[in-house]
């Protein structure tokens, strides 16, 4: 009895251990690629402000929650 409990805590340990470390991998990768984003240009950001404006003021939305995220344009 007493080995089998050993065995499954072994197994648990393990088993959080392969967790964390694919964990913080994937932490890592994220990271790293944040850091490789670029902005778009300032004209782009203009043009996006400015219709977004446009929708807000047309639908009276008092707030908007916006995220744009162009792979190998910009964020």
């Amino acid at each position: 009895m007493k080995t089998r409990y050993i065995v499954r805590r072994r197994e648990h340990w393990i088993t959080s251990v392969i967790i964390w470390a694919m964990l913080v991998s994937l932490l890592a990768l994220g990271v790293s690629g944040w850091a490789l984003e670029k902005e778009f240009d300032k004209q782009t950001q203009e043009k996006m402000e400015k219709a977004l404006d446009k929708v807000m003021e047309e639908s009276r939305s008092p707030a908007a929650i916006v995220g744009v995220w162009a792979p190998g344009e910009g964020t």
